[in-house]
């Protein structure tokens, strides 16, 4: 029988992990944190435990497998843009509105992850640094953006750290708010809405239609 070549190994190799990434995020979304394990998992994909294993120690890279995988595209977004160039308020407009569409459409993923947090004490030893989230990249380009839009006169003379840790203690506390179903928003304005709160408050009124 023919071998297979590693071409075809690393498109099965994908479907594989594509497979496993859709039935996961189904998991957490449904299950929640407590009803997402290794059998259920196998169960939910089609395949066996031991595949399962092949590619994930235990359930906590699940969660985080999932997590990197959701903010992927936010992430791929960032790496597009010059943060040097263009208007500073449109790219932070922009890239608000990917972050909280995010949060939103993952909004039940991100009640899993609340959830693992505060069950789990060595998940939240492993995952203490911020630096090592995922959405970290973005925190770092925001930041960068605040920078040169204050230096520039785009926005108020607002501190730029300060802003970027209001800015994701708005997402973390949404998020928070999410999992907890005290937060009823229609998809369609959500990210909208709380873009231009953020963006109101960084820029003059007159400002705000250049």
């Amino acid at each position: 029988m023919a071998r297979l070549s590693e071409k075809k190994k690393a498109v099965l190799e994908s479907m594989m992990r594509e497979s496993l990434f859709a039935a996961a995020k189904r998991l957490l979304e449904e299950e929640g944190w407590r009803g997402t394990t290794m059998e259920r998992l196998a169960q939910e994909a089609g395949v066996s435990k031991g595949t399962v294993y092949n590619y994930f120690r235990d359930k906590r890279e699940i969660l985080c497998f999932v997590v990197e995988r959701n903010t992927e595209e936010l992430r791929r977004f960032i790496r597009s843009i010059d943060p040097e160039a263009g208007d500073p308020r449109r790219i932070l407009g922009d890239v608000l509105e990917g972050l909280f569409e995010g949060l939103y459409r993952n909004r039940r993923v991100i009640a899993a992850t609340i959830q693992a947090y505060h069950e789990d004490e060595e998940l939240r030893r492993e995952d203490f640094d911020p630096r090592r989230h995922p959405l970290w990249d973005v925190r770092v380009f925001i930041r960068r953006v605040l920078v040169r839009g204050v230096e520039e006169g785009f926005f108020r003379s607002v501190d730029p750290a300060l802003t970027e840790a209001a800015i994701n203690a708005v997402a973390v506390g949404l998020a928070r708010q999410f999992s907890l179903d005290m937060l009823d928003v229609p998809g369609d304005d959500f990210a909208a809405a709380v873009r231009d709160l953020i963006l109101e408050g960084l820029c003059p009124r007159e400002a705000l239609n250049p």
